[in-house]
């Protein structure tokens, strides 16, 4: 990535496949946490809580 984006345009080139996050996937359960943690819409984003309440690996 030689473009450095704000956070909010990291967010949008990530929903729109343009990052890909699951391309040599080191650490897949800590991506399994993070990727419903990026999702654009704050609405379909996990709690604080609820990411709390997830069972360890």
């Amino acid at each position: 990535m030689d473009e450095t984006w704000s956070p909010h345009e990291l967010r949008q080139h990530i929903a729109t496949g343009r990052v890909s996050v699951t391309a040599g996937r080191p650490w897949p359960d800590l991506q399994s946490v993070l990727l419903p943690v990026l999702l654009d819409d704050p609405a379909d984003r996990p709690t604080a809580g609820e990411l709390g309440k997830r069972p360890g690996p």
